[in-house]
Parts: C-alpha cells; structure tokens; sequence
C-alpha cells in the first residue's frame, strides 16, 4: 500500500533561527508627520473660507436689509447742486434766458403764455428726472420692471407737450432704450453668474470635506484626485463670477455713468462686493494650487523628456504626426536605461558597473571552463 510521504524541512529550533522579525522602528516626530499629511489643514481652512465668502454673495440683496451694502451697482436719481448741466433748461433759474426773472431775457414782454408754456413743460421733465419721482427703498434684480433702475427710467418723459405741440427729445429716448436694453443683458449675466456662484459654493463645500480625510490617509490617490476635483472646480467658477462682475461692473459704470451724470442719473460702483468676489477668488485657488503639486509631486507617473530633433524630422512635414505621436508614446525604461543617455563612455562604464544586477547578467555568460 503506498503511502504518501511529506517532505517537511527540517528548521530547526525557530527560537535559534536568525530569520527573526526585526522590531518596529521607533516613534519619533519626523516619522509621525511622514504617516500623515497636516500639511492638508491649509487647504481644508482656504476651502472653509471660500464657502463663506460665497455665502455672503449669494445672501446679498437677497431680502431688503440683508446685506444690502454688498452690492455690485447702485443708482440714483437725485438733485444736484448748482452746477447740475440741465440747470440752463431748469425753469427755475435765473441763469435760463426764458426765466422771466432773468433781466437779459430778450422774450421778456414778447412770448407771454407761450413762455409759461414751455417753462412748464421743462420743469415737469426736469423736476421728474432730477428731483426723482421714483422712490426706491430695497435691492432688486435687474429684470424686475416694477423698481429699481428700470423704475427711475420709466418715470422719465422723453418728450414734453407745449401747447397742442409734442416736442420729443432724442437723448432721453435713447437713454431710456439704451438702459432697457441693458437691463436685459444684466439679468441674463445675473444668471450665469448665479449659476457660477452656486456651482463654486459646491465645490469649495466639498473640497474642504474631502481635505479632512486626506490628513490621516496620505496615499490614497483617490482622496487626491477627489480634492483635485473639487478644488478645481470651485476655482474656476470663481475665476468666471470675478470675471464677468469685474467686466459688468467696470463697463456700466463707464457707459452710463459718461451721459447718465448729464441727466441727474448716478451709478455708483460697489467695490465692497468686487473685494468680496476676489477674495473668495483668492482662496480658491490656494486649494487648487495645492493639490496640484500633490498630484504633480505625488501621483504623476508619466512626464516629458526634452530632446533633440533629428536632421531628417526637420522640415519634414509628412511626418510630423507620427514624430509627435512617438515622443507622446509611453516607454518603460529599464533600471540600466538612464546609461543609454550618458554619452561619456567612461562614465557609462562606472554606471553599468554600478547598477547592474549580477543575477541579470548571470545567464548570459557563455561559460568557457572545460571540463
């Protein structure tokens, strides 16, 4: 009957062996802050950061009374002072040759009620665009048609009647187009930026999230490409809201500011709020700018090598895809592959000395010795 036979190998006492567990390497603070990464406190605070900088945007204006100084342009239509530029049309004044007042008026005695007419008919459109016959006492959006810049511009008269006559005047009809037009666009910006804002909210949210688990797990190149993300995200929507308002901002107060001030209309440009956007900007990218150098430091497993071009590539325009094509093609390099890029023979010589594996190289020697 055949037995099965178990080769056991013969040991000896394990307690004499020399292949013993080596003891654990002590505990010091250089090996404490290798095991986890603190240094992700930075961008989990500049995350936290960028979320309440992009809370108070989004709270802004919201209802009247919050935040109502945060905003991004304010309008008036107020009285001016003595060198208001309609004052020559202002009825009211004596520097106006219709003022019946004024003692170099060369209608005086001539016009009667025809000049009562017409000093009436200014001072209803001036005292309406100057003096402000829409009140406004709360933050509104821009394609609300009820208050706010549109309610100062569709109180204006572009024309006044004299008599039986209707005497238009064009720069107040293309100064109420104009700003209708205008309104339009911003309400559509309103949006996009809005969209913006709340996407870079979520973003910042959850990178300063994803950051705390990173600390105590330094290796996981999933917490790292999660942070990447997030990071990323967050700072270019950032980067598009401070885009558009600095640009929105900057041009309505240029363009209507040029011939608004001419008809009693003030913009007045909110540089709180633009200080605001490009904080939450700014911490933003901070986020974003570390975790890049994780990545690129960290988890990068592909880079570019510069060389040079060879006599026949240059010039040689059939085949530049496939030149490109080849220097973008991966290649896994040999642990003696760096010696292929020394071109001083000896020192490849001391390199192949150096790094060679002799159990590599053992099989390929021809062995001469007879026997």
């Amino acid at each position: 009957m055949d037995t099965e036979k178990i080769l056991v190998p013969d040991t000896g006492d394990l307690r004499k062996s020399t292949y013993k567990a080596l003891p654990s390497p002590p505990v010091t603070a250089k090996r404490v802050m290798y095991k986890y990464r603190f240094s992700a406190i930075f961008p989990f605070a500049f995350a936290a950061t960028s979320f309440a900088l992009t809370i108070v945007l989004l709270m802004a204006g919201s209802r009247p009374g919050v935040l109502d100084r945060q905003f991004m342009i304010s309008s008036s239509a107020t009285a001016s002072s003595s060198s208001n530029p309609l004052d020559v049309l202002n009825p009211l004044s004596t520097s106006n040759p219709l003022n019946p007042n004024n003692p170099n008026n060369p209608l005086s005695g001539l016009m009667g009620n025809l000049t009562d007419s017409i000093n009436s008919g200014l001072g209803d459109i001036v005292n309406q665009l100057v003096e402000g016959d829409a009140n406004i006492d709360k933050c509104s959006i821009y394609e609300d048609k009820e208050s706010g810049l549109n309610a100062i511009i569709g109180k204006i008269q572009s024309s006044v009647v004299i008599g039986s006559t209707n005497i238009s005047v064009p720069i107040i009809e293309e100064l109420t187009h104009g700003v209708g037009s205008l309104t339009t666009g911003l309400a559509a910006a309103r949006k996009a930026t809005f969209a913006f804002l709340v996407t870079a909210l979520i973003g910042s949210g959850l990178s300063a999230l994803s950051a705390l688990p990173a600390i105590f797990f330094p290796a996981s190149r999933l917490l790292i490409f999660a942070n990447s993300f997030w990071s990323t995200l967050a700072f270019t929507s950032h980067s598009l809201v401070a885009l558009i308002l600095s640009v929105l901002v900057v041009l309505m107060t240029k363009i209507i500011g040029g011939f608004g001030s001419a008809l009693g209309l003030f913009i007045k440009r909110g540089n709180s709020a633009l200080v605001f956007v490009w904080l939450a900007w700014t911490f933003s990218m901070l986020p974003f700018a570390y975790w890049l150098a994780i990545w690129f430091v960290d988890v990068r497993t592909w880079s570019f090598v510069k060389r040079q071009r060879t006599d026949r590539e240059i010039g040689h325009w059939r085949g530049i895809g496939r030149e490109i094509k080849g220097d973008l093609k991966v290649q896994l390099l040999s642990p003696i592959a760096p010696a292929a890029l020394l071109v001083d023979e000896e020192a490849k010589s001391r390199y192949l000395t150096k790094n060679t594996n002799p159990l590599v190289n053992c099989g390929l020697r021809r062995n001469t010795t007879k026997n």
